[in-house]
C-alpha cells in the first residue's frame, strides 16, 4: 500500500496555522511572533504557498527562540488531531479502520515540501517520511518530528487507546537525550538508519475504530468531497471501496466486513452501479502498482507479492493491460524524469 498526501488544503499552510496555536498556547502571543518576524496581520491567510515554504525555517527558529523550545514540532505534533484537516480530517476520524483513517485524511491535505508514503505487508506498515523542500537539515529534522509525533497522536485518538510503534527510524544522528523522543514516539528508537520511518503492526491498522458510524462518515466523506478536484462520476460507494483495497482488503469479504455490509449486500450495490468488486481491485491494484514503482525502492517481485499477484507473470500482465507498459518501463521512466 502507497499514501500519497494530495488535494484539498496545503499541508504546509495547515501545520503553519496549527503551530500558531501550538505556540499561543505555550505563552507567546501570534503578534509577537509576527513582530518578530516583520509580518503583516493576516499573513498566514495571504501568502501564497511558495512564501509559506520559504518562511518556514526562519518561522521555527523565531518560535523555538521564543518559547525556548528546541523540539518545538516533537511537542507539538504529541497535540495533533485529524480534525484539525476541517471536514477531511472530521472524515478521517470516524473511518471504520486506522489504516483507513490515514487514507481519508491523506486524501484532503496536499504538499509541496513533503512527501509520506507507506508500504504494507501482512505484518508491518512503514510509513516512509521524505521532506523535499529546500530547507536547512535542522528544519527538515523538524517537520519528520512533527509527522513522526503526529501520526502516533492522531492514531491514538482514532484507536482510542495508546498506538506504538514497532519501530521509529532516524536518518540522523541520536541526540544527547532521547526522554522527549520516547515519550512522544511511544516505540524503540533507532538512529543512523537510511531513511526516516516509522513502523506499525498491520493488524492494529486494521483493527475496528471504536468512533466508525457508517452513515456519518459517508456523509462527512461527502462534504469533504465537495470542496475538491474529485472527478465527476466517482460515487461515495466506489470510493469507499477503493479506500478499504488500498488500506489492505483485497478479498471482498475483508472490504465488506471493514464497511460493516454483508458480501452480498456490497456486490449489489456495486453492481446496480455497473461494476463488479473485481474490476475496482485490478484497477486499484494497478494504481498502487504504479506508485510503488515510481516511488519506492521494491523489487517488481516484492510489489506483486504486497499487493497480492499469484505471480510476477501476472503481475506484470496486470500493469501492461491498463498502463500499456511494463513494470520496467514505468519505473525507467521515473528514474529519467528525476535524472
Amino acid at each position: 500500500m502507497t499514501t500519497r498526501i494530495t488535494r484539498q488544503r496545503d499541508s504546509i499552510h495547515l501545520f503553519l496555522k496549527f503551530l500558531v496555536h501550538h505556540i499561543e498556547s505555550g505563552g507567546v502571543s501570534e503578534a509577537a511572533l509576527r513582530q518578530e518576524l516583520q509580518l503583516k496581520e493576516g499573513w498566514l491567510e495571504s501568502l501564497g504557498r511558495d512564501d509559506l515554504l520559504e518562511l518556514t525555517p526562519r518561522f521555527l527558529q523565531t518560535a523555538q527562540r521564543l518559547l525556548d523550545d528546541d523540539l518545538l514540532c516533537l511537542h507539538a505534533g504529541e497535540r495533533f488531531h485529524f480534525c484539525l484537516a476541517g471536514a477531511g480530517g472530521l472524515a478521517a476520524t470516524h473511518a471504520p479502520t486506522p489504516a483507513m483513517a490515514l487514507e481519508t485524511f491523506s486524501r484532503f491535505v496536499s504538499t509541496e515540501g513533503v512527501r509520506v508514503t507507506s508500504s504494507a505487508s501482512e505484518e508491518q506498515t512503514i510509513f516512509t517520511v521524505a521532506v523535499v523542500a529546500p530547507w536547512p537539515r535542522a528544519t527538515k529534522e523538524q517537520i519528520v518530528d512533527g509527522v513522526f509525533s503526529g501520526l502516533v497522536a492522531a492514531l491514538a485518538a482514532v484507536c482510542g487507546s495508546p498506538c506504538a510503534p514497532q519501530e521509529v527510524r532516524f536518518n540522523r544522528a541520536a541526540p544527547q537525550s532521547k526522554e522527549s523522543f520516547a515519550r512522544a514516539l511511544r516505540g524503540p528508537l533507532l538512529f543512523g538508519c537510511p531513511y526516516d520511518e516509522i513502523v506499525m503492526e498491520t493488524r492494529e491498522l486494521s483493527k475496528a475504530s471504536l468512533l466508525y458510524e457508517p452513515m456519518l462518515y459517508e456523509q462527512l466523506r461527502f462534504i469533504a468531497d465537495l470542496s475538491t478536484d474529485q472527478p465527476a462520476g466517482t460515487s461515495p460507494l466506489r470510493q469507499l471501496v477503493e479506500q478499504a483495497i488500498r488500506s489492505g482488503g483485497h478479498a471482498v469479504e475483508s472490504v465488506a466486513d471493514t464497511l460493516q455490509m454483508t458480501r452480498r449486500t456490497l456486490q449489489r450495490r456495486l453492481q446496480k452501479e455497473g461494476v463488479t468488486f473485481r474490476t475496482v481491485l485490478h484497477e486499484v491494484r494497478v494504481g498502487m502498482a504504479k506508485e510503488l514503482l515510481t516511488e519506492s525502492k521494491l523489487s517488481v517481485t516484492e510489489i506483486a507479492q504486497r499487493l497480492h499477484y499469484s505471480d510476477d507473470k501476472a503481475f506484470r500482465k496486470a500493469v501492461k493491460a491498463i498502463t500499456g507498459k511494463t513494470p520496467t518501463e514505468l519505473r525507467g521512466e521515473r528514474a529519467q524524469l528525476l535524472d
